[in-house]
């Protein structure tokens, strides 16, 4: 059962200086977490996408060789550094519970018209 669910904006990169967490605390401390994380995951993935034959962009550009990929890797590892914003979503829910009573006692209200 889901009790709460939220999609923000959270910035990466360079715009992660200029924004502070709910509770004030700055950004920027997880500026080079966000950078390295964007990084290792899509150099993985243009590495094994370029070992299996070749990585296609959407607008239709082949990268067949290393020195491709790596030329690749830097613009992302610029664009990532310069920062943007992605999208999180934050999601509270617990499993299913035998009765309602049982729900109550974790906190949980009982929805307005629910017989049993």
């Amino acid at each position: 059962m889901v009790l709460t669910s939220e999609r923000v904006s959270a910035p990466f990169g360079n715009c992660c200086d200029f924004y502070e967490s709910r509770n004030g605390a700055p950004l920027s401390e997880y500026k080079a977490h966000s950078i390295s994380n964007y990084v290792r995951t899509l150099n993985t993935i243009t590495l094994t996408t370029t070992r299996g034959g070749a990585l296609e962009l959407a607008d239709g550009t082949r990268i067949e060789t290393e020195e491709g990929r790596l030329a690749l890797m830097e613009g992302i590892k610029r664009s990532v550094t310069e920062g943007g914003f992605m999208i999180v979503s934050d999601w509270v829910a617990v499993r299913p519970l035998e009765s309602w009573d049982a729900a109550c006692s974790l906190g949980v209200q009982k929805p307005t018209g629910h017989a049993g």
